[in-house]
């Protein structure tokens, strides 16, 4: 897929920038997708965690959540998914915690989150129309992770940030992105991360 400013459709309709992902691919793709993620998460980052709480994960441009329901499940009972939408959407009824809002204002405390789960979501969407706005939304990540915690991206929102701003760019408060190969090497891909510094 060409990923260019072309594929807009107007601003946060029904489904998403995109449209509504969670109905295009059935749950044996989605589980297909999201392991390699949750194998590097339990096996390879340790995440950051306050004590005797479960670890956090936000993801807030989840569409209808399918793939945090999954991720949840594979992840397991010491971790807690939170997920959201700008768009009106209605999320999977297995979507524990579900909020509506714009991932540049989130509605929770400061170091409330190990991890924010980014796949094609607000900062791809910000990343293809408004260097100031991604700015902005990767200030509002920081504020509201726990330090040394994650923000993971996949490869196309990693390439259009290298496109915005250079290769070597490093967004304040943030390591340099690390990249991790995941999956099988038959259909491995690309999955990058930073980590809060302060």
């Amino acid at each position: 897929m060409n990923i260019s400013k072309d594929n807009i459709k107007p601003p946060y309709e029904e489904g998403g920038v995109l449209g509504n992902w969670g109905n295009r691919r059935t749950p044996e793709e989605i589980a297909r997708n999201i392991k390699p993620v949750t194998k590097l998460i339990l096996e390879k980052i340790r995440l950051p965690r306050i004590d005797h709480e479960k670890v956090k994960i936000l993801s807030p441009s989840a569409n209808n959540a399918s793939t945090e329901v999954e991720m949840q499940r594979l992840l397991g009972s010491d971790f807690r998914i939170v997920s959201g939408d700008i768009a009106s959407i209605h999320p999977k009824k297995r979507a524990e915690l579900y909020y509506r809002g714009d991932a540049e204002f989130l509605p929770f405390k400061s170091r409330s989150f190990s991890m924010i789960y980014d796949h094609q979501g607000a900062a791809w969407h910000q990343a293809v129309s408004s260097k100031a706005g991604l700015r902005r939304l990767f200030e509002e990540y920081n504020r509201v992770l726990l330090t040394d915690g994650l923000v993971v991206l996949d490869k196309g929102t990693h390439i259009l940030i290298n496109n915005l701003f250079g290769k070597k760019f490093k967004f304040s408060g943030f390591t340099e992105f690390q990249k991790h190969v995941v999956g099988k090497p038959e259909n491995s891909r690309e999955i990058f991360t930073i980590s809060k510094v302060n």
